[in-house]
Formats: C-alpha cells, structure tokens, sequence
C-alpha cells in the first residue's frame, strides 16, 4: 500500500502480509516497484509479516478487508502503526475469537456480494 505519510509529507509503502515472511527476492523485487511508484530510500518501505492465519486459514482476503477499513476509519493516523497494532491485538485474541473473526468477515463479505448481485438482477428484470 503506497501512503503519504503527513509527518514529512514523503511517499510511503507498507507491505502487508499475514501468512508468513516473504522470501528476500520477494522483498527485493517488491523494493524495486516501490521505488518505480516515487519512493525515494529504502526505509520508506516497511514490511508487516505475521502468520496470524493459524486459526484464521486462507484469511489474507479478510485480513486486507480489514486493514482497509480500520485505515479508512482514521486515515489521520499513521496506517502502519494501525497495522502492526492489528496485528498484534489478532494475535492476543482467543482461539475462538480469530475463528469468528473469520466466519463473520466472510458472511459480511458474502452477504455484500449477495445484495449486489440480487439488487443488479432486480435492476436489470426493470429495465
């Protein structure tokens, strides 16, 4: 995710990843990207890596969901402190909660796609 950071107003970019750390060449060629999307030093490129999908299986989807919507609820505040702190409060949590975590994201998510698709099919038997 490319960011401005308001501090100093540079370009900045969060790798954001939930399963497991990302091989170096992964990371080198990530680093190459960003600095071909306007960063300008390496250390404007922070890699968030924790496996928190153990009782949360195939949840990266979810998890970017979510990142994106605690963002977007205080975009004055610095994303990647909002997602380390995320990270570290998922892991907190008990086994139960992350697995609930996961089945309600995915119905909220399903439930989302469901109206879309039904309210289209309904437009188009309108027209």
């Amino acid at each position: 995710m490319l960011y401005k950071d308001l501090s100093d107003n540079k370009v900045k970019n969060i790798v954001f990843n939930s399963y497991h750390e990302l091989d170096q060449s992964i990371k080198v060629n990530l680093t190459r990207s960003a600095k071909k999307a306007g960063l300008t030093e390496e250390s404007d490129i922070t890699f968030i890596e924790r496996n928190i999908q153990d009782n949360a299986p195939n949840g990266c989807g979810l998890f970017v969901v979510k990142a994106i919507e605690l963002i977007c609820q205080t975009p004055e505040q610095n994303p990647e402190d909002k997602l380390k702190s995320f990270t570290q409060e998922f892991v907190k949590k008990s086994i139960e909660e992350q697995r609930l975590f996961n089945q309600q994201i995915r119905r909220q998510l399903y439930g989302v796609y469901h109206d879309d698709i039904f309210y289209k099919t309904k437009e188009t038997e309108r027209l």
